[in-house]
């Protein structure tokens, strides 16, 4: 049977996670998900998070995990008891604890982060760059990442678009033009009207998700990416994925073989760098150090066919390497390319009852999130 908490993977994965948690995985991962959604979306999901952190540590005293989550939602409350939460996470995962990796350390926690650097990952023609931000309820940072793309008219294409620090903005200046802001799905729209007003001579293209979505209804945009015309240069191939609450354009650029995904495939890998709120954010929703889909997923592909189809759209579009908005800048391995593909696989062959069966099991576990979609949903349709 099929994980609620593993999206992709069956139960029996959950079992190698009992000792490592000290307990039944499966409750671990519903209390998890009910803080870290408390906190980064608490005006749409209405949890009381102190009193599921006390029922964590409670249920499940010996595993890092619990007081992690703990130390984050005192960090966020920016109480003084979060460093005394961390100090006892770190105790318990001394002496190589399987969830040591979740640990953060003393510069993280202190909120500082690498040095932002244009990384070129095809040469002269693609580089990628992330930017670190607040993630929201809390001070301390998570990862975005940008992919600049060099047409063969030597002019340049920003994916998912960023703040730069001086040093870097000048390195994408002297790369060429700026003619394209692209933004793939309606959940990125932070950077929207600063990028437009920092790089005048660009057009703005977003997803027809964009228009109807509150937070971004409001922005303009010159065009929307798989539209009716391609907005973009030939080389870049705008893939739409819809049929999902997170409706997304991928994008493939055509010379290097290289798609560009935004949100719907998610990946953890301990190559990628990932911030600490990152690691713990995606292990809430079951994902850790492998490429799938967040636990939540499920409920967002609302029109499962037209999901689909999409996916289906992107396994023959003849891509040879993939990166996310919230990968790090280096390019996956050969093999991870390869756990990509199988995640689309997976997805295209996804039975309609397998999923309506994974949705009544995950709304049973968490079944506020079931009114808190509803009201979502509402609320788009008022836009």
């Amino acid at each position: 049977m099929p994980s609620i908490v593993l999206t992709g993977l069956g139960r029996a994965h959950e079992g190698t996670l009992q000792e490592a948690l000290g307990g039944p995985p499966r409750k671990f991962f519903v209390l998890a998900q009910r803080i870290v959604w408390g906190i980064t979306q608490s005006d749409l999901i209405k949890v009381d998070v102190p009193r599921q952190c006390r029922s964590l540590v409670r249920l499940y005293p010996d595993t890092p995990a619990s007081h992690l989550l703990d130390a984050y939602r005192l960090r966020a409350e920016e109480h003084p008891g979060a460093d005394e939460a961390l100090a006892k996470a770190r105790a318990l995962a001394s002496g190589g604890h399987p969830l040591e990796f979740l640990v953060p350390s003393d510069a993280e926690w202190a909120g500082e982060v690498p040095e932002q650097k244009l990384v070129g990952v095809v040469p002269d023609r693609v580089w990628r760059v992330s930017a670190y931000e607040p993630m929201r309820g809390c001070s301390l940072p998570s990862q975005s990442t940008s992919t600049i793309i060099r047409t063969e008219a030597g002019e340049l294409v920003i994916i998912n678009p960023l703040p730069y620090r001086p040093a870097v903005r000048m390195e994408i200046d002297a790369l060429g033009p700026v003619v394209a802001l692209a933004i793939q799905g309606k959940a990125h729209s932070r950077h929207v009207e600063t990028s437009a007003a920092s790089f005048p001579g660009a057009k703005v293209f977003g997803s027809r998700g964009h228009l109807t979505h509150p937070p971004a209804a409001h922005l303009r945009f010159d065009g929307i990416l798989a539209g009716e015309r391609p907005a973009l240069p030939d080389e870049i191939e705008e893939i739409l994925v819809d049929g999902s609450e997170l409706e997304e354009v991928l994008l493939l650029h055509r010379p290097s073989g290289l798609l560009v995904v935004q949100d719907i495939i998610a990946a953890s890998l301990s190559t990628q760098g990932r911030t600490f709120l990152g690691r713990l954010y995606y292990f809430a929703f079951g994902l850790f150090d492998r490429i799938g889909c967040l636990a939540y997923m499920p409920m967002m592909w609302s029109d499962l066919p037209r999901f689909q189809e999409g996916i289906r759209s992107v396994l023959g579009s003849g891509y040879t390497d993939v990166v996310g908005a919230h990968w790090g800048n280096a390019l996956v391995t050969p093999q991870q390319v390869q756990e990509f593909t199988e995640v689309l696989r997976w997805l295209a062959k996804l039975g309609g009852m397998t999923h309506k069966g994974l949705l009544v099991r995950y709304f049973a576990a968490q079944p506020t999130f079931m009114r808190d979609l509803f009201r979502y949903k509402l609320a788009t349709r008022r836009v």
